[in-house]
């Protein structure tokens, strides 16, 4: 359809057409063959023939317009390019003191399951920041620095904010020691706050009333991210039995796991299992285990403690992981 069109576009020029009139060269028949010099059917002169050029004019210009627009079709950025996009409306955000709109487009940019650059914790390290989440704040910054290097475009002021906030962290900490406040207790009494502040965060980041949701979307980016084994590499180093979980709830307070089994190769198969148990009546804390030799880290299923979600080997992503997992158990028994 396409080729068609090009090739109306540049054979039908209204200036060449006005210029050299389109004509008709018959050959010449014997005069033993020669039809009657008037047909008893009158035919009415087609108007192309006579005026060419402006009547092929509209047409051809509408047959261009088309033929770019259809050409303009299904056009859309590289994952790597949309990431870009997305983390410079977030920087343009910050700057503007739209967290929000920040938080959404990290959010996106997350979720699209990319390698991340060294940017993306600079601007998740601001947001942190302005939430008063210092902590947070600075394991952010800190992982900027290590990505980026001296060369960073915030290399000085970064270094300059992380030793700011592990000041402010110090002289927290100072006060609470000389106001004879035991840590364990403080701990114990500021769990609850923080699993509040954190799961409110979550749902100012994923744009969504429900504290559920944002948990789930969040434990799933992170599923999703750092899935364990890569099914498209069919290199002999590949690691075997890769893996991609899913977790849902199902209410009132059951967590149902799906879990893919990914293979490769001729006749491979994808083998899909599900799991799931009540939150009601176990530790809502769980643990986790990385391991170098098998590059993975598994997290353990708090119902049993035995092996129950594989990730990359990526200790930071299993430790989030587990909080958030933990955090949204927390919120289904308070529920119930």
């Amino acid at each position: 359809m396409r080729i068609f069109l090009s090739m109306t576009c540049m054979e039908y020029d209204p200036i060449m057409l006005n210029r050299f009139p389109l004509s008709f060269h018959k050959p010449t028949l014997p005069a033993a063959i020669k039809k009657p010099r008037f047909s008893p059917l009158k035919k009415r002169p087609s108007p192309l023939k006579k005026r060419p050029g402006k009547n092929a004019l509209p047409i051809v210009l509408f047959a261009c317009l088309l033929s770019f627009s259809l050409g303009t079709l299904g056009q859309s950025l590289k994952a790597q390019y949309e990431i870009d996009r997305l983390i410079f409306s977030a920087e343009d955000s910050i700057q503007d003191g739209s967290f929000g709109d920040a938080s959404r487009y990290l959010s996106q940019a997350l979720g699209i399951g990319e390698p991340l650059p060294p940017l993306y914790y600079y601007l998740q390290g601001q947001i942190y920041l302005h939430n008063g989440q210092s902590t947070k704040a600075i394991s952010a910054l800190e992982s900027y620095i290590n990505r980026a290097g001296r060369s960073a475009k915030n290399y000085e002021k970064t270094l300059r904010q992380i030793t700011q906030l592990q000041r402010k962290n110090d002289s927290s900490a100072r006060k609470k020691q000389r106001q004879g406040q035991n840590i364990a207790n403080l701990n114990w009494s500021e769990e609850k706050p923080a699993v509040q502040d954190y799961n409110h965060y979550l749902q100012s980041l994923y744009q969504t009333e429900s504290e559920t949701s944002a948990l789930l979307q969040h434990i799933n980016n992170l599923l999703k991210f750092y899935g364990y084994g890569d099914p498209d590499i069919k290199a002999a180093t590949r690691i075997e039995g890769a893996v991609r979980h899913n977790i849902s709830v199902k209410p009132p307070a059951t967590l149902v796991t799906t879990t893919k089994h990914l293979s490769v190769g001729a006749g491979a198969q994808q083998e899909t299992t599900s799991d799931r148990f009540s939150v009601y009546g176990i530790n809502p804390y769980l643990t986790y285990q990385c391991s170098t030799p098998r590059a993975s880290c598994d997290i353990s299923n708090p119902a049993t403690g035995e092996h129950w979600l594989y990730i990359l080997d990526n200790e930071s992503a299993a430790s989030e992981l587990a909080k958030a997992i933990s955090a949204l158990i927390r919120l289904l028994q308070k529920s119930g």
